[in-house]
């Protein structure tokens, strides 16, 4: 798990918008520098995130009561709200700054991610092909229109995943991983391998992300429901009519997809457990490095095949990790080495043989 989380980490580096402010740097050097610093606040966003989930646990086994294990609640990501809810039950406008500050973090990722979309689309796949034809008023007015397009998208995913019913944490990381896992194979096959090309890194990503498609769709097929530990103690749970209208205002509709199902129903389907194909039953956390791995085989297959290593001399190695150019500086050393040895030898040989005809 912790390997899978660390690749998934590391993939994030790889993704569109992280793409897009490093390439805003003016040089290699502050981009650099940029990322280094975004490293602790990662580590201190994941930190805090890991000691309120630990903080809510134990106060629930505290107070002798499981929300989700007693019903209160149907889906994990209901532990955090419930709890900041009933530590500040009595202090009024605490849940409101909660709320507040949740969705504003939440608009602001979301925000990068809509001016993105827009801006690979116009750039990628319509300015190359009839972007004269537009003006620049008329650009900007395409690309308003591309952001409302895929808000509106965004808004039918949400009220898609509403209806699912799953966690939504595994479902958001499902579906970045299957993009994020292939990206970051693609790169990881460019910056180690000189023979991959651009049809190895089209094929690889094509395939990881189909492949990852097919595992998350197969979990949806064959009504598959990760088993969970059993819940925390429910002794001294008591409903208030106010943990009621939570419960009713955010429980989405149930579906088979769900996998917040309690330890004992779980237990009941051991034999669909033990029927469903293996590749199902794998943790969507290793979804990130299955697409990576995917990508970076396919990708390098078809990059041999097709002539990839024809063509691996006239890749420039400012393109490649530094690791790997000290590779190819030490091979290179090796090798110039090894023709002067043979050079020495041979004039050695020649000096030899002609001092007899001189004499």
């Amino acid at each position: 798990m912790v390997i899978a989380n660390m690749i998934q980490f590391f993939s994030l580096g790889y993704s569109q918008m992280v793409v897009q402010r490093i390439m805003s740097t003016p040089t290699t050097g502050k981009a650099m520098q940029a990322s280094f610093l975004a490293i602790p606040g990662f580590a201190l966003f994941g930190s805090i995130s890991c000691f309120l989930g630990l903080m809510a646990f134990a106060y629930n086994v505290q107070q002798g009561c499981d929300p989700l294990n007693k019903k209160i609640i149907v889906r994990p990501e209901q532990v955090l709200p419930y709890f900041v809810m009933d530590i500040f039950d009595s202090t009024p406008g605490m849940p409101g700054v909660f709320l507040a500050a949740l969705f504003s973090a939440s608009l602001s990722t979301l925000s990068s991610g809509l001016n993105s979309l827009p801006t690979i689309t116009w750039e990628d796949f319509i300015k190359p092909h009839c972007g004269a034809r537009f003006s620049e008023v008329q650009a900007t007015m395409f690309g308003k229109i591309l952001v409302v397009v895929f808000g509106s998208l965004a808004i039918g995913f949400a009220y898609l995943a509403y209806l699912l019913g799953g966690p939504i944490v595994q479902m958001t990381s499902t579906a970045t991983s299957c993009v994020n896992g292939p990206i970051l194979g693609m790169f990881l096959m460019g910056a180690i391998f000189k023979s991959a090309n651009a049809k190895g890194a089209i094929a690889g990503c094509l395939s990881g992300f189909a492949f990852l498609l097919w595992i998350a769709l197969g979990q949806v097929v064959q009504k598959f429901a990760t088993p969970r530990l059993p819940g925390g103690p429910t002794a001294n749970c008591t409903v208030t009519s106010m943990f009621n209208q939570f419960n009713n205002y955010t429980s989405p509709v149930q579906s088979n997809f769900s996998t917040t199902e309690s330890f004992e129903s779980v237990a009941d389907h051991t034999g669909h457990f033990h029927k469903i194909l293996g590749i199902y039953k794998v943790s969507y956390i290793w979804y990130t490095t299955i697409g990576m791995l995917v990508c970076m085989l396919v990708g390098m297959v078809v990059s041999v095949i097709t002539g990839g290593i024809r063509t691996a001399d006239d890749v420039d190695i400012k393109y490649l990790f530094n690791l790997r150019r000290m590779l190819d500086s030490k091979r290179v050393k090796q090798y110039e080495l090894k023709e002067r040895g043979h050079k020495f030898d041979g004039e050695n040989e020649t000096s030899v043989e002609l001092v007899p005809e001189k004499f």
